[in-house]
């Protein structure tokens, strides 16, 4: 009900009760976000946001999914979304990062970016997020400055420290993902100086090295966080600061925001802070099958 005045569709989770073949087809809607959507939206709100998780369409069968679909048939859904999005004048469209989880295929955020960035012509579109840890700042910063070439003034690099996957997969995409982890205020010092075409700090070893494509212009980084420490983080380097609301079912929201304000210092680009929180939202059709389908994500 609380969508009703913009949405008229069915968005699905991933139903893990035995209701689910009564219901047909589901879907897993959760990531970094809150709304993967399927269907038709009528009026998103004033500079709506939607963040996709690439989740991948299930058959049940006994109460077990079954894969049948091909795996390029779920990120085509991905970008024919974005696409929806951008006709219905959302302003952002960020897509998630997981690793290792057979039901979402957003492991490659920056990939499904520019496969977006060239089925649109207006929607920002960022990731939510790359999580830092796993990768070497200055391919990060190359990633989005080829993306931001792709699609100038139109790139978010939203940044977040969780492995999103279990600590055995964080060490199989780097066996230093502990150790840079520990790193992770000094490699996004690093990465915002590389990917906004800046020389890194005086007696930096790796000044003079320089993240290419060289162009006026530089993605807009986001720090994501569910916790004070990426609030202080996005305050210390004066970045937009978004939560995950629907990680903690809210906890600790209040707290980070207000963190995050009192001790926002200004930058160049961003002179104010501006927060953001992402929920977790379900709609469909009438409100008792969407209480039907609440049930499971309740129990889950």
């Amino acid at each position: 009900r609380l969508l009703g005045n913009f949405v008229s569709t069915r968005l699905l989770v991933h139903n893990l009760l035995r209701l689910a073949p009564r219901f047909g087809a589901v879907k897993l809607a959760e990531a970094v976000g809150v709304l993967a959507v399927e269907g038709h939206l009528r009026h998103p709100p004033d500079g709506g946001l939607v963040v996709a998780c690439g989740a991948a369409p299930a058959r049940w069968d006994d109460h077990h999914v079954a894969r049948t679909l091909l795996a390029t048939e779920r990120p085509g859904d991905t970008i024919a979304l974005a696409k929806h999005c951008e006709d219905l004048g959302y302003a952002r469209f960020w897509v998630s990062e997981h690793h290792d989880h057979p039901s979402i295929v957003g492991t490659a955020p920056e990939i499904v970016m520019a496969a977006v960035a060239q089925s649109t012509d207006r929607i920002r579109i960022g990731s939510a997020g790359v999580m830092l840890p796993h990768y070497a700042p200055l391919k990060v910063a190359e990633q989005f400055r080829v993306l931001e070439a792709i699609a100038p003034g139109r790139i978010d690099l939203g940044l977040g420290r969780a492995p999103g996957s279990d600590g055995k997969t964080a060490l199989a995409l780097n066996p230093n993902a502990g150790e840079d982890a520990e790193h992770f205020p000094a490699n996004v010092r690093d990465l915002m100086a590389w990917v906004s075409g800046e020389e890194l700090m005086e007696g930096h070893p790796f000044r003079g090295v320089e993240a290419h494509p060289m162009f006026p212009g530089s993605p807009e980084v986001w720090m994501l966080g569910t916790s004070d420490y990426g609030a202080q983080v996005a305050a210390h380097f004066g970045l937009p600061y978004c939560f995950a609301h629907f990680i903690t079912d809210g906890h600790g929201t209040d707290r980070a925001l207000a963190l995050y304000r009192e001790r926002y210092q200004p930058s160049e680009r961003h002179p104010e802070p501006m927060g953001s929180v992402c929920i977790w939202a379900l709609a469909a059709e009438t409100e008792e099958e969407a209480w039907i389908q609440f049930e499971s994500r309740m129990r889950w």
